[in-house]
């Protein structure tokens, strides 16, 4: 293969997958503590005509960075201000989000929007329905008046990145995933917003359909420039 072409295709493949990372962060602006999806480029070499010619890899990644924690004045509402995850109880087993937009189901337990049982340290916490409304400390004590609940299970990993995405967005602890101290707090009645600015990812989406463009117009002509070569005198 060309070299030129060989460039073009890496260049229409790595700007293919920043779409799909921008389209994705755009359609989670509203979700919450969704973290925007980046493609780094990843150099490499590849033989061609048993030469060496460097090459480029799409590799995607996820920016930890921290949203906005909006105070909601919902008190079943949580957010985590710092590093850190609530551990939720799920068919898939435990699963880690930092979406702390729970309630209260009818048994007295505290749950995720689809009805998962958000994880405590030791026996699950319950929660009267009538009594006063709780308290959430920092750490992630529940208080229901004067009674301690319980504590949330909030957990840290020294590599974010290295927890695998399920379904519903929560991520699962792979083999590299490594439980370190937490070094967040709780924020009670708030949630975290995105990190994703709708208006930055539009502007990086024109840009990345350009470079697409770009590349397929090179290799149209390096195309044009092969026919044109092996066309009869």
């Amino acid at each position: 293969m060309d070299p030129g072409l060989f460039s073009s295709v890496a260049a229409m493949r790595t700007a293919e997958r920043q779409m799909e990372a921008i389209t994705a962060n755009l359609a989670n602006v509203g979700t919450t503590a969704y973290k925007r999806r980046t493609v780094a480029i990843g150099s490499f070499e590849e033989a061609l005509d048993a030469r060496p010619y460097p090459q480029t890899r799409p590799v995607l990644r996820v920016d930890m960075t921290q949203g906005l924690v909006e105070e909601t004045g919902d008190p079943y509402h949580l957010a985590i201000q710092g590093g850190g995850y609530f551990a939720v109880d799920t068919p898939w087993g435990e699963g880690y989000t930092r979406n702390g937009r729970f309630h209260l189901n009818s048994e007295g337990g505290l749950v995720t929007q689809e009805g998962f049982p958000v994880a405590w340290e030791g026996a699950r916490g319950s929660l009267d329905p009538e009594g006063v409304l709780p308290s959430v400390d920092p750490a992630g004590s529940v208080w229901q008046g004067d009674e301690q609940v319980g504590q949330l299970r909030l957990v840290q990993f020294d590599r974010p990145q290295d927890l695998q995405t399920g379904r519903f967005g929560y991520g699962f602890a792979g083999p590299r995933a490594q439980q370190v101290g937490i070094n967040g707090v709780v924020v009670q009645g708030s949630l975290e917003r995105s990190n994703t600015n709708a208006l930055d990812e539009l502007v990086a989406l024109v840009g990345v359909q350009r470079r697409f463009e770009s590349a397929g117009r090179m290799m149209s002509l390096i195309e044009q420039s092969y026919r044109r070569l092996s066309a009869p005198a």
